[in-house]
């Protein structure tokens, strides 16, 4: 009687569910590197689950959680075990100015891997609502972010632009 039962659950990881995860994972990863909007995602796992894969389903709220709790804490890992290998860093960060009171700063680092040579890699994305665009203010942002990475010690250099937004004619 109890093999019966067995036989009715699969078990945790089997195949089948291990390569659904990663057809579900990878379109997660493919919404997020074109910049598709969550709510594609539900329209775009329809067709998918309607023609192709009738198990396949990972619409908003899965694909976000996905892109959240997977997939961005797999690339900062990674970038963090390449970070740790290297000696010095440089870093550049471009404020860009959305409106009055919304100031968007991407803070990049590039740095020289022997297998691979120099790289370039989003560090960090911060929105600075009503904040000053002040030189002195975003460079201490920066220098704090780095010490909490541990890559102070590592800076080699330091480079802030401005990007004000032109309007149309």
């Amino acid at each position: 009687m109890s093999s019966r039962v067995t036989l009715f659950f699969k078990t945790a990881h089997s195949n089948e569910s291990l390569l659904l995860a990663a057809k579900e994972a990878s379109f997660a990863y493919h919404a997020a590197i074109r910049e598709q909007s969550f709510k594609s995602s539900d329209c775009t796992s329809n067709l998918v689950s309607n023609f192709f894969e009738p198990t396949f389903a990972i619409a908003r709220t899965k694909c976000e959680s996905v892109i959240v709790n997977c997939i961005s804490p797999m690339i900062a890992a990674e970038l963090r075990q390449e970070l740790d290998k290297v000696n010095l860093v440089s870093v550049v960060t471009d404020l860009m100015l959305r409106t009055e009171n919304v100031k968007i700063v991407p803070v990049v680092v590039r740095y020289f891997l022997s297998v691979v040579g120099v790289k370039a890699k989003l560090l960090e994305f911060k929105s600075l609502l009503g904040q000053t665009a002040a030189i002195g203010y975003l460079a201490n942002t920066c220098f704090q972010f780095l010490s909490k990475m541990s890559l102070k010690k590592k800076l080699l250099g330091f480079v802030q632009t401005t990007v004000t937004p032109t309007s149309e004619v």
